[in-house]
């Protein structure tokens, strides 16, 4: 999405929901069960949360620290 669709309606006076998510520390730390039901129990959407849970499907995630890379 490019910041001009959240940047022209403010321009307009028009009210813009944007919503940023870091998941940056839900990996390996927080069941994503459990992350899920947190996120509809917060009043997130069906649609958004089924989203977010096929986001989270399948995926790996390694880290970097100067230079030397985790495991998969």
């Amino acid at each position: 999405m490019g910041i001009d669709k959240v940047t022209h309606p403010v321009d307009e006076g028009k009210a813009v929901d944007v919503v940023f998510l870091d998941f940056s520390k839900a990996f390996g730390t927080v069941p994503h069960s459990i992350l899920l039901d947190k996120l509809s129990n917060c009043g997130m959407s069906g649609l958004t949360v089924c989203w977010v849970k096929n986001w989270l499907k399948g995926r790996a995630q390694s880290v970097v620290v100067n230079g030397a890379t985790s495991g998969w």
